[in-house]
């Protein structure tokens, strides 16, 4: 006789059952939003824990530029960097994915950047100064 099987939550058995339908599936299957769900999810965990990306780059052992990747939806991860990022950050897998898939149903999308302050400025209706006048002249030196 089999012992019985320990109960799982409806979010573990979700996973299982994705993992056993991706087993015998062999063509790389695209997930409809899938990573920008991911991107969206790791900042507003990021943000929940009160981390930089910076910091939450050097608390991991992961490089900046794969975490600012990461959250801009611009690259995939492996599973032990994930489940790293998500122990420093102090959230569990059946969580995070929860939320990804919240945000999967929504059809969410990326915007990219732009150049930071100067893009949050106009944004915000702040207009910057314009540019001396020697910088828009090519070949010209500065002062100083």
């Amino acid at each position: 006789m089999k012992p019985a099987a320990p109960s799982s939550s409806p979010i573990e058995s979700i996973i299982i059952d994705s993992y056993r339908q991706a087993i015998f599936y062999t063509p790389r299957m695209e997930i409809p939003y899938l990573r920008t769900a991911i991107a969206i999810t790791l900042v507003e965990v990021r943000h929940a824990a009160g981390l930089t990306q910076p910091q939450l780059a050097d608390f991991s052992g992961l490089s900046r530029s794969y975490v600012a990747a990461l959250e801009a939806g611009k690259t995939s991860f492996s599973v032990e960097s994930l489940y790293t990022l998500l122990h420093v950050m102090g959230v569990g897998a059946p969580t995070f994915f929860a939320r990804v898939e919240e945000l999967r149903e929504q059809c969410p999308t990326l915007s990219s950047p732009g150049k930071g302050r100067r893009r949050m400025k106009r944004l915000a209706g702040i207009e910057t100064p314009a540019a001396p006048a020697h910088f828009a002249i090519p070949g010209r030196r500065t002062k100083g």
